[in-house]
């Protein structure tokens, strides 16, 4: 049985100020202080209990943001802006031993982004476009093949990455694969993307929206040799590379002044990587994180709806459907071999003993809105 206890104290103070050069010109800054304190209490009965020596654990940080924003003309705005962040220090969700209940390092970031607005044609045609960049040091992430050698009662054991070997001589596990671990690395990354928005309408009553974005994340830790196991391999995908939507809607609009709208919605997302993160060039020729064994193959879902709004307006009647074409994809899914990370051998096979969360099946709604 869990009885875990957690606190947390947060003091924050900030300033923000804004200073207008021109009518199209202004300048912002601000910065904020946060002091947060974290306990942990792990309580998971007589074997695993740490109620009486709390985990004390958080931050103190400064933190500041500035932008500038440009209206150039009455149809283009553009803007840049620069600003820092952070995650404060946090505690291992799950643990085996009471030595595995330690503080996480937090995250600290620093993103820059410059932008624009732009309307044309009478405002029928709206385009918004970013990019950004953010730079992790460090960023934090799960890694597997770790475990616990050492005795379970120990405060301060040390992690062994085995790679489907076993416990070294002299440990107390000597010889077997010890105690499972979750356990979490830290190092610096940067993520580089774009996001592009288009809102039109082309005729009368037709809206069309889409959107794209693209992101790349890459550890700047390059050394793949087999001690750094915060190294990760090139063109690895920790979420999709690409996604993107495209809606359709139309109203007809009836001699009474209701209004009939029929909409669609398609919504595409890449593949994503479930395989080993860190291995190693010799084994990233091989394996290549390939679908769809090591990755969740990209898939395309449609939605779509039907809204009815008589002529006075306060209420509304629609009919929609999510994923109308009842397409089967994976939302998370364990990669089907295992890849030691050093040499490139496959250490295990499943195929059949693969787990995930598959995709939603198509479901449909009725819903009724009233305005009071």
């Amino acid at each position: 049985m869990a009885n875990d206890g957690y606190t947390t104290d947060n003091e924050s103070a900030f300033v923000h100020v804004t200073y207008d050069f021109t009518e199209r010109l202004r300048v912002s800054g601000g910065a904020r202080y946060t002091d947060e304190t974290k306990t942990n209490t792990f309580d998971h009965g007589p074997a695993l209990n740490r109620s009486d020596v709390p985990l004390i654990f958080g931050d103190s940080r400064t933190d500041w943001k500035v932008s500038v924003d440009f209206q150039l003309t009455d149809s283009l705005f553009m803007y840049a802006q620069a600003a820092t962040g952070f995650t404060s220090e946090s505690a291992t969700p799950r643990i085996f031993t009471v030595g595995q209940l330690m503080a996480l390092k937090g995250e600290e970031l620093v993103s820059q982004e410059i932008g624009a607005k732009l309307e044309f044609l009478d405002s029928r045609l709206r385009l918004n476009a970013a990019i950004f960049t953010s730079d992790y040091d460090p960023r934090i992430r799960q890694t597997g093949g770790v475990n616990q050698c050492d005795d379970p009662a120990s405060l301060n054991p040390i992690p062994y990455r085995l790679q489907g070997g076993t416990c070294p001589a002299g440990t107390y596990f000597e010889g077997s694969t010890g105690l499972p671990w979750f356990y979490y690395d830290n190092s610096p990354g940067e993520l580089d993307g774009y996001e592009v928005e288009l809102t039109a309408v082309p005729v009368e009553g037709l809206t069309v929206n889409f959107s794209l974005g693209q992101n790349e994340y890459k550890n700047t830790l390059n050394d793949p040799g087999p001690s750094n196991f915060t190294y990760i391999a090139p063109g690895y995908l920790f979420q999709p590379e690409f996604n993107s939507s495209l809606g359709l809607q139309y109203d007809v609009r009836f001699r009474n002044g209701g209004t009939l709208s029929p909409r669609i919605d398609a919504f595409y997302q890449s593949e994503r990587h479930t395989g080993p993160a860190n291995a190693r060039p010799a084994a990233h020729e091989v394996t290549a994180n390939l679908c769809p064994t090591q990755c969740i193959e990209d898939y395309t879902i449609f939605n779509a709806r039907l809204t009815y709004q008589p002529p006075n307006g306060d209420w509304r009647l629609a009919l929609f459907g999510t994923n109308v074409t009842d397409k089967f994809y994976w939302q998370q899914y364990s990669p089907e071999i295992t890849v030691n990370a050093t040499t490139g051998a496959i250490t295990s096979t499943a195929p059949f003993g693969r787990t995930g969360v598959a995709s939603p099946p198509r479901e449909w709604a009725l819903t009724v809105e009233k305005d009071f």
